[in-house]
């Protein structure tokens, strides 16, 4: 224990409270490692036991431009820039939390089999978010800018402006938010079915839904969810969307594109 300098080790467990007190440095902890001084463990190397405890990043720029954050357990990110342009990893089922304004952004984000939760303002914004299971952009741009990765699981976003501008290639995208899918790209590259889900208030205007050779994709609206929204279809694709205009329910913008010239749907037949 070095409490003057606001370092403590108790039980296998590591806490630096102080100004950059575990800074640049290499921490282990069989338990819980905790860095809520400011810029406390900034560009470290953090990491826990498998199983053994959670990594958590409380204070202002705490975990910032760490090099790894390896957690055995649960990632924490709970305060502004806490954990941003970092490499974060956890494994098993365990989850990141990226509760902070820009908690996350600027960074990579991987989970095994857990979950990545984006829930502050910013919070994962122009990151790199790689996962085998399922992320939420809950915060108001929780996660613009960035791009999303999965073959094999979900996406929620809640927020205002959640995805907007992001890449995403997940099987089943949930959007709910205002403009949260503003000018974001949903492609099904390498995805046998992807489903998309529009539901929110302009949710999808300006995005498009890039269905490539050998995917099934569907796309369901809701109210005016669709509106501007471009779904495009490319060569052997199989593409379905529900909608209903006559009832309010506004539907994409669909082109079937055989080759590098769209064909819209609706002057297919010449009309």
């Amino acid at each position: 224990s070095d409490a003057e300098n606001g370092v403590s080790m108790e039980n296998g467990g590591l806490t630096c409270t102080g100004y950059e007190s575990c800074a640049a440095s290499e921490l282990y902890a069989s338990k819980a490692l905790k860095c809520s001084g400011y810029m406390s463990c900034m560009a470290g190397s953090l990491s826990t036991k498998l199983g053994g405890g959670d990594i958590e990043c409380n204070g202002h720029l705490s975990c910032y431009q760490a090099s790894s954050i390896q957690s055995g357990q649960n990632v924490k990110c709970m305060s502004s820039e806490s954990c941003a342009s970092s490499a974060v990893h956890v494994r098993d089922a365990y989850r990141v939390h990226c509760d902070g304004p820009m908690a996350c952004s600027d960074s990579k984000l991987e989970a095994d089999a857990g979950d990545i939760h984006c829930n502050g303002r910013s919070a994962c914004t122009n990151s790199l978010i790689m996962l085998r299971n399922k992320a939420w952009c809950n915060g108001h741009k929780a996660c613009m800018e960035a791009e999303v990765g999965s073959i094999v699981g979900s996406l929620e976003c809640h927020g205002t402006f959640g995805c907007k501008n992001a890449k995403i290639n997940v099987q089943t995208l949930r959007a709910f938010g205002y403009l949260s899918l503003q000018n974001a790209v949903i492609d099904s590259r390498d995805i046998s079915i992807m489903s998309v889900e529009v539901y929110g208030y302009m949710t999808g205007s300006g995005a498009s839904v890039e269905c490539q050779p050998g995917s099934k994709c569907m796309v369901y609206c809701l109210g005016n969810a669709c509106q501007d929204l471009q779904f495009n279809c490319r060569g052997s694709a199989q593409c379905e969307f529900q909608c209903d205009a006559e009832n309010g329910v506004a539907c994409p913008s669909f082109s079937q594109l055989e080759d590098e010239n769209p064909i819209p749907k609706d002057d297919a037949n010449g009309n």
